[in-house]
């Protein structure tokens, strides 16, 4: 699959190619699909991604830009694409406010959408001109689906694709919660589209307490709450990760993102099967273990490495999903120290073995 420039997606002769407009009782349409689109200093790579929405072939959609308090000329980006008159007929909103997190973005922007669907782009990334019209060409095929997934490009160039497959139900999709996440179906927001009253009619946010895996959780949360699900071996997305872009979480970040997982899977999802949800939560555990092997290599201070060895020791108690003779030797001897001895004493050998890799 080529990588279109911008300059070149929008040149790009557009067919318009829409399902059905939904209408509300009271006369108004409605877009199939809003793209929510967080902005936050990103003026080297915006104009890429919205040129690219622009020259989607699918035209039953809007672009809500949510603008979380910009310094670098992305709001005046924003404001020109808004006031521009030649969008091809795709209705383009700025959406301003004052910095509050990626988190806080994405949910101004469900406050704003009107689509029946909802997609979230990172404004730093791009798409090909076919992104939507794969999500809509599943809506088409199965009515009423509440989430679609497909697949991407990843910051290496490489295709991540799924073989296609639907659930009908939310037994089903519950029984393949382990299989999703394998697969790594779960883990982001911007290579899916969620029908929008599964949003709001289960007040699903984004968290802007958790600062890292915030959306891991939404989707967790989502996807709890669906009745069907599709996926599509489509890739119609780039995801670009920006060099030097690399952040640091405390510990107090990771133990957030714990928390909220926990609640996930013991609060909102009482029909997954227990087998599968003990499986969820080994596949935390060491998530735990490799947050650990970064935190003691950068030697943080020990009350935090303490508290954090007692929550992910909690997670993996009593689980028999938690196997360390299926992990590879660096991950094993991290579990082995910190399942089997006292607290202290793990803390004593893991910053021994700190520079373990």
């Amino acid at each position: 699959m080529s990588e279109a420039t911008p300059k070149q997606l929008s040149a790009l002769e557009i067919k318009p190619q829409t399902l059905t407009i939904t209408k509300t009782e009271t006369g108004e349409t409605h877009p199939l699909i809003s793209v929510i689109v967080p902005v936050y200093n990103v003026a080297p790579y915006l104009r890429r991604c919205i040129d690219s929405l622009l020259a989607q072939t699918f035209r039953d959609f809007e672009i809500i830009l949510v603008d979380d308090g910009s310094t670098d000329g992305s709001s005046a980006i924003c404001d020109e694409y808004a006031k521009a008159s030649n969008n091809g007929g795709i209705k383009v909103r700025a959406v301003h406010q004052p910095n509050a997190g990626v988190s806080s973005a994405r949910n101004r922007g469900v406050d704003e959408a009107r689509g029946v669907y909802i997609s979230f782009i990172d404004a730093d990334d791009w798409v090909e001109p076919s992104f939507l019209q794969a999500f809509a060409d599943e809506i088409a095929k199965h009515k009423d689906v509440d989430l679609v997934v497909q697949g991407f490009w990843n910051h290496e160039k490489q295709p991540m694709t799924w073989d296609e497959v639907y659930y009908p139900t939310r037994h089903e999709v519950c029984l393949h919660m382990m299989e999703m996440e394998q697969r790594r179906l779960i883990g982001y927001v911007w290579n899916k589209i969620f029908r929008r009253t599964v949003i709001t009619d289960n007040n699903i946010r984004f968290d802007p307490s958790v600062p890292i895996g915030e959306d891991y959780l939404f989707c967790l949360t989502c996807i709890g709450q669906c009745h069907s699900m599709a996926v599509t071996p489509h890739i119609g997305y780039h995801y670009f990760y920006p060099p030097g872009d690399h952040k640091d979480y405390p510990f107090a970040a990771w133990n957030k993102r714990l928390d909220g997982v926990d609640n996930v899977l013991c609060q909102q999802w009482g029909e997954m099967p227990g087998t599968v949800r003990q499986q969820l939560r080994a596949r935390e555990f060491k998530m735990g273990l490799y947050v650990m092997r970064i935190a003691y290599h950068e030697r943080l201070p020990r009350a935090e490495r303490l508290a954090f060895l007692r929550k992910i020791k909690r997670w993996a108690a009593g689980n028999d999903e938690v196997r360390l003779s299926d992990y590879e030797p660096s991950f094993r001897i991290l579990g082995w120290l910190v399942l089997y001895l006292p607290h202290a004493l793990s803390d004593i050998l893991l910053m021994t073995v700190r520079n373990l890799r």
